[in-house]
This record gives C-alpha cells, sequence and structure tokens, in this order.
C-alpha cells in the first residue's frame, strides 16, 4: 500500500502522513492507483488488521518531532540556532492545520538548504544531523538517517570532466535527506580561475535546482568566508539559501557545562574547590584562535583525566592504598598542573576587601564599590535559592573618573580580583592597560583589527583604557580621525563578549562625560558604574608618603611636621599628580638622602641605620628646590 497526495500527485511509502512539498494530509492508494476504501489481508482475502488512521500517524509524527526538539534545546547554549529551528517548525506546523482545516492557503515548506556559520566545535554538524531527522519526522524528508558529509577532496577533482559526476554522486548518496558540505567556501578560488572548485559550485546549484524535493544541502564554514562564498562563488547561490544560521563561539560558562556533562558521562566528580581552576584553564585555552569550542573541552577533559592518573600513579607507586572515591575524583591540584602559574594566589573576598579598605582615601570609591558587590552577591544567592523571576545583573563594566594619580589603574586592578570571587570573571591576572594609540589606526581598515586585537588579548579579564576620551575628538574638522570608529568597535565588541569581559574606561571627570555623552548612543548603557576619583587631601598624601618609603625598606626620622610641609607645597605645584607626585617626592627625598651621606663620607658611617633613615634635612633640601 502506498499514498498520493491529492495535490501534486507525489507518491509516498505507508509510514508518511504529509507531502513533503505541498505540506496536506496523504491519501491511501492500491497499487492499481485507486484510492483504497478499507485495508484488505491480501493472503485470506479478509479485513486485515487495521491500519493506523490519519490522525493517529500525525500525533505520532509530532510526537517524534518533540522528543528531537527537547534533544536539540537540552544541548548546551546554541539560543540563536534553537530559535531558528523552532521557526521553521512553526512555518510548516501552522501551514499544515490551514490544509487540514480547508484554508485557500497555498503551502510549501520552501527551499530547505541553510548555511551554518561559525567556528569550528560549535555543534554544526550536530545540528545538521538532528535537523535532517526532525524533517524526517514532519515528513519533508523521506530517509532522515541518510546523512553524507562531505568537503572539498569529495567534490572536486584534478582533471576536466571528472568534478561534475563527483558532485552528482554526492547528491545522489544523499537522496532524501541532508548532504552537509564543511568548509564550502574553500570550494571558491577566484584567484585561480583554473580551479575546478567553481565547477564544482556551478554543479551544486544545478542539482539543488532539481533535486530541491529530495536533498536538502547544509553548507558549512567560518562566518566572514561563508558570506564571501555565497555572495560571490555564483548568483544563484543566495536565493537558494534563504536560511543562514551563525553558531555563535560558546561562552566560557558554557564550556564549563559542556566540560561537566563530559565528566558526569564519564563516570566521574569534580572537587568542589577544582572548579575555579577549570574556569581558569578554560579561559586561558579558549583565547587561543586554534581552541575549537566543544572540542577543545573535550581535548581538555583528555588532558586532566591524563594528569589525575598520573597523580594516582604515582600514589601508587608510592604504597598509597587507593579507594573509588579518589579514583573518580579530579582534584584542584590535576587541574593547577595544566596552569602555567599554578602556586598563583587563593582569592578571599574577606582579604580583597580588607585591601579595598587599606587604600589610602577613596571614601566614595570604596562605598559605591562595596554596594555593587553586594548587588551581585544578593542575586547570585537569590538564584541558588530558586528565585528565577529577577531579572539579570546587567553590564558590569565601569568608568573611573578623575585626576592622574587618584589610584584608578590600583583599583582596577582590584576590581579584576573581586570579580573574580564573584565569578564575573574567569581570571584576574588577565588585565591588559591600553590606550588610544593601541586601538586607534592611522590609515582606512586598520582600527576595527586593533580593537579586535585589544579585546581578544583581554577576554576572561580586565580590558583597561586609559585616557579612554583621547578616543573621542569633538570636532568635526577632524574628519581623518578614526577614534570615534574605535568606540563604535568597541561597543560591538563588548556586546559580543559580555559574558565573557569587563571593560573599565579611565580618563578625566568632564572629559569622559563629554564622551559618553556624545560619542556613541550605546556607550552609556555599556557603561552603568561611575566612579568618582577624587584628588588627594594633604593629609592623605602624607600617608601615602609614609607607605611609599616603607616599601623601598625606608623609614622617617625627621619631624612629621616637615614631611606635611614637604607635601603641602610639593602638592601646589601644577601637573603634581596626586599619588604619582608623591612617588616622585618620595624619589627626590631619597635622592637628597644619599647626597647628605656621601657628602658625610662612607668611611664615617658606623651606623648601618643611616642608611635608612630619613632626616628633616633631607626633606628641607627638596623643599628648597619647589619653586611656585
Amino acid at each position: 500500500m502506498t499514498k498520493k497526495c491529492r495535490i501534486c500527485g507525489r507518491t509516498y511509502p505507508d509510514e508518511a502522513a504529509f507531502c513533503g512539498k505541498c505540506g496536506v494530509p496523504l491519501v491511501e492508494i492500491e497499487d492499481t492507483g485507486k484510492e483504497s476504501k478499507s485495508p484488505i489481508n491480501k493472503s485470506t482475502n479478509k479485513p486485515g488488521k487495521p491500519r493506523k488512521t490519519q490522525e493517529e500517524k500525525k500525533d505520532a509524527a509530532w510526537g517524534q518531532t518533540e522528543a528531537l526538539l527537547d534533544e536539540l534545546n537540552s544541548m548546551i547554549g546554541l539560543s540563536s540556532v534553537k530559535e531558528e529551528v523552532q521557526n521553521r517548525i512553526n512555518m510548516i506546523r501552522v501551514a499544515r492545520k490551514a490544509a487540514e482545516l480547508g484554508s485557500g492557503r497555498v503551502f510549501s515548506v520552501g527551499t530547505l538548504h541553510m548555511v551554518f556559520t561559525g567556528n569550528p566545535g560549535t555543534g554544526k554538524t550536530t545540528v545538521a544531523r538532528l535537523l535532517g531527522k526532525i524533517y524526517g519526522a514532519l515528513g519533508v524528508l523521506k530517509k532522515p538517517d541518510v546523512f553524507i558529509e562531505c568537503g572539498r577532496n569529495d567534490l572536486v577533482a584534478g582533471f576536466i570532466g571528472q568534478t561534475a559526476p563527483l558532485v552528482k554522486k554526492k547528491f545522489d548518496e544523499a537522496r532524501g535527506g541532508v548532504l552537509f558540505i564543511d568548509e564550502a567556501y574553500s570550494l571558491y578560488n577566484p584567484a585561480l580561475p583554473s580551479d575546478f572548485g567553481q565547477e564544482a559550485i556551478d554543479t551544486m546549484v544545478q542539482y539543488m535546482d532539481t533535486m530541491r524535493d529530495e536533498v536538502m544541502v547544509v553548507v558549512a564554514g567560518y562566518k566572514k568566508e561563508m558570506e564571501i562564498f555565497i555572495r560571490d562563488a555564483n548568483p544563484g547561490l543566495a536565493s537558494r539559501f534563504k536560511t543562514v544560521i551563525n553558531f555563535e563561539d560558546y561562552s566560557p560558562s558554557e564550556l564549563f557545562e559542556i566540560l561537566m556533562s563530559m565528566i558526569r558521562k564519564d563516570g566521574m566528580k569534580l572537587e568542589d574547590d577544582a572548579g575555579k581552576y577549570v574556569k581558569k584553564v578554560i579561559q586561558v585555552r579558549s583565547k587561543n584562535t586554534n581552541f575549537g569550542n566543544a572540542r577543545g573541552v573535550r581535548n581538555l577533559f583528555e588532558d586532566i583525566k591524563e594528569a589525575h592518573d598520573t597523580r594516582l600513579g604515582e600514589m601508587i607507586s608510592r604504597g598509597v592504598a587507593l579507594n573509588s572515591n579518589m579514583i573518580d575524583c579530579i582534584t584542584a591540584e590535576d587541574v593547577k598542573s595544566l596552569l602555567k602559574n599554578h602556586d598563583e594566589e587563593d582569592l578571599n573576598m574577606d582579604d580583597l576587601l580588607a585591601q579595598l579598605d587599606e587604600l589610602v582615601g577613596l571614601r566614595a570609591v570604596k562605598q559605591q564599590l562595596k554596594q555593587q558587590i553586594a548587588i551581585v552577591q544578593a542575586q547570585k544567592n537569590a538564584v541558588k535559592a530558586g528565585v528565577t523571576n529577577l531579572k539579570e545583573i546587567g553590564p558590569q563594566h565601569m568608568i573611573f573618573a578623575g585626576n592622574p594619580g587618584t589610584g584608578k589603574t590600583t583599583v582596577a586592578r582590584l576590581v579584576g580580583k573581586i570579580y573574580e570571587v564573584l565569578g564575573l570573571v574567569a581570571d584576574s591576572s588577565i588585565f591588559v592597560e591600553c590606550g588610544r594609540s593601541d586601538l586607534v589606526g592611522e590609515y582606512l581598515g586598520q582600527t576595527a583589527p586593533k580593537v579586535d586585537k585589544m579585546v581578544r588579548s583581554a577576554l576572561g579579564g580586565i580590558l583597561f583604557i586609559d585616557e579612554a576620551y583621547s578616543l573621542y575628538q569633538d570636532d568635526s574638522a577632524t574628519t581623518a580621525d578614526y577614534g570615534k570608529e574605535a568606540i563604535n568597535e568597541l561597543v560591538k565588541e563588548i556586546e559580543n563578549h559580555r559574558d565573557n569581559l569587563i571593560v573599565i574606561m579611565a580618563g578625566y571627570t568632564q572629559e569622559m562625560k563629554n564622551m559618553i555623552g556624545k560619542a556613541n548612543p550605546g556607550l552609556k548603557s555599556r557603561f552603568p558604574v561611575w566612579l568618582e576619583f577624587e584628588d588627594y587631601t594633604a593629609a592623605e598624601m602624607v600617608q601615602i608618603f609614609y607607605f611609599m618609603l616603607q616599601e623601598k625598606g625606608y623609614r622617617m626620622a625627621g619631624e612629621p611636621g616637615d614631611l606635611e610641609a614637604l607635601v603641602e607645597k610639593a602638592s601646589k605645584e601644577p601637573n603634581f599628580g596626586n599619588a604619582r607626585g608623591v612617588r616622585n617626592l618620595v624619589d627626590k627625598v631619597i635622592s637628597a638622602q644619599s647626597l647628605r651621606l656621601s657628602e658625610i663620607g662612607y668611611e664615617n658611617i658606623h651606623d648601618p641605620d643611616m642608611y635608612v633613615k630619613i632626616e628633616s634635612s633631607d626633606l628641607m633640601a627638596v623643599m628648597e628646590k619647589i619653586y611656585i
């Protein structure tokens, strides 16, 4: 028994429920081509076992589709992919319901062919296989288990006349299912007109038309290369590939989830304090352009297991008795061995807050930072408690406004460590400082790559842009300046890496306000945290002087009043620079002390303590050289 479409006349095997072209329910026909009125058992000429009704087959098809969609939705990440696939399914469902109800709507599944763009290891092949099965359950593809994967070497021959047959062979093999062409852009090589890749492309376009209802073609590859391929390789490609799905790189948190699923599947578990080191390793490795997303995670898992087994092997050789928990448990030691510097400090929030409190001055900055920390901690604890209706915390990028030497860089490094403890960055040791020259090119086309390079170097940590206001030239006459392009590119990159990067921009208060307000409408919303770094008072700079002197191994022996007088006078100099000015002052005082000792004569110095004591005379010697 076969089935037939009452609109287009195409025939289908008994298990099909809908026409793959027209989408309407199929009608049963006997071998003679006439519609069957009742099922007959040919061997006995008596009514046989009742066949499934059309409704039952429809329900079974939708049930299988739902199961496959659940499988897709259970995959980590891929939100845009899942949304696109669900849209296609919804379109088919609505159109078929319209056909069942006798609507006048003319239904067509349309072109099945798709473009999958993205980096390696983002799930393109897996999703293509799953999509073939989904379309099979819907009756769109007759043989959903047929999945032919190929590349340039399978389609392009070395001699004239051999390429077209290779392409036809692959289409014939994929009949009823999916033809998946990986790195399809490699077929197109405009620099070599004699290359037979063009013949393969032209032949592929031909068969995509003649076999459009029988083969679903999915071409895959890097995003930019595929865009050029579809646009330039053949004028018919764009019209045949209406659906383009971009597979974004997995975020560090998604890569961590993937690794955890691999660990569980392998019957192992992760020791509690090992998680933070796993995240660091993922962050470091994923910065490599050849990491490969999920493939890179698979390689990381193999390395972790090797380190784990090496540690246990050494324990066995020492006569240590192992138990099953030791064999199944991955420890922090196993993972730390994969880090280049695994003797790094263990960060603790209480210690970091103590370091923040120890900084001289900055009362308003400290208070606001503690408020931000409290907000993040409350949100995370709410999630742990099962509260799901809270909005996301939002971006934590910051503006540090104030004069030079007010501690902006020092606080930024501390913020990196605090954010690592909070889980907002993967590795606080990734702290990239840059300025205008690192982000803005001199010629057209140079700026975007420079911004991309700096952003990528800071992924997982902090990108600190000093004197950020210099990117924006508030002068319409400066047409050759590419600073605004750098800002626009930065805004885009911040959005692309919102789960993997914290950007802190620093500079003079008024200039930063001007830039945030005028340079790009997206800046203000992406930098919601504004910290104002006030100038240090004279008393605070005296404290800073003492700390800096101690760091260098010296100590004050002169009168405190003399130091206060020196700092007060020096700080009135133009462009003194707050803490930077104090550091210069410390260096000048030490130089004055060294000169005094040389005048005494080192042979006359019998007390070693004299080498580290700063006397009032040293302070006065410096003060005499200050002219205001």
